[in-house]
């Protein structure tokens, strides 16, 4: 009974944590938006919901970037399919750097060894390219076909600061909300190899491109090889990585069906976002 009280208050924990993952993203697509675009903190959410909703249903989640849009006036359009862009690159950076330093950790349970230095390295070679690289929207107007002058900046370090903040903060939330699932599942691992395995599946699972549904199966299958090489935990890393797929993606999903309920799916395919 007292396991079953622990494993349901851990669970309800899960859950109570993916709204805050959510508003986490809903604020960094704000703060992102903040005198670019005008945007409350209610409307971006509904726009990150409308994201989800679209991503599952469209192949390796493309449909996000369309499901953010539909908020956003067609004027503006370009604007935030950029700044969207770079929302993406920062979340994938994070997801990079915290896979390459988990790894390092788990690492000797494998194969394939990476020199310390070489992590050392690549993170610090990241961390420059991100802040000193020119992101102008000027290039990308000439790649997506619209107007050089609608736009002229590039993103202030700043902003680039508190964008990866952000993103760092999201990243530990589902890295805890995951540790957590594998604990209801009885996976019994230190907190530091927990964080290894988990950072290097985000890791991998980041690199294959996936539609909705294969992003479930791909991910359990990527969590079965890395948590049966520790210990024969495969099944109940399957079953975790199910149940964060439920309700991180699933669930906020169907809460993006009430947001977009009243959107014309016939007309909107052959709307052109930009």
């Amino acid at each position: 009974m007292n396991l079953f009280l622990n494993g349901f208050e851990l669970l309800s924990i899960v859950v109570l944590l993916m709204p805050l993952n959510w508003s986490l993203e809903a604020f960094k697509w704000k703060q992102i938006l903040d005198g670019k675009i005008a945007m409350t903190f209610g409307e971006s959410l509904r726009s990150v919901l409308s994201g989800v909703t679209f991503a599952i249903i469209t192949p390796n989640g493309i449909g996000e970037y369309g499901g953010r849009l539909l908020s956003i006036s067609r004027e503006n359009r370009a604007k935030a399919l950029f700044l969207n862009s770079f929302l993406s690159l920062s979340q994938l950076l994070i997801t990079t750097i915290g896979g390459l330093v988990g790894y390092l950790i788990v690492q000797e349970y494998f194969s394939f060894l990476i020199h310390y230095s070489i992590v050392i390295l690549l993170v610090i070679a990241l961390l420059v390219s991100y802040f000193f690289t020119q992101i102008n929207f000027n290039l990308f107007s000439k790649l997506t076909g619209t107007k050089r002058n609608t736009l002229k900046w590039s993103i202030p370090k700043k902003q680039r600061v508190n964008t990866l903040v952000l993103s760092f903060l999201r990243y530990s939330v589902f890295c805890l909300q995951f540790a957590l699932l594998l604990h209801i599942c009885e996976v019994e691992l230190s907190a530091i190899h927990y964080f290894g395995l988990i950072s290097t599946i985000y890791l991998v699972a980041a690199i294959i491109p996936t539609g909705w549904f294969s992003n479930l199966l791909v991910r359990g299958s990527i969590s079965y090889y890395f948590f049966e090489q520790m210990g024969d935990f495969g099944e109940q890393a399957v079953i975790a990585s199910s149940l964060l797929w439920i309700i991180n993606l699933f669930i906020p999903a169907l809460a993006g069906l009430v947001v977009v309920r009243n959107v014309d799916w016939l007309k909107l395919f052959k709307l052109k976002t930009i």
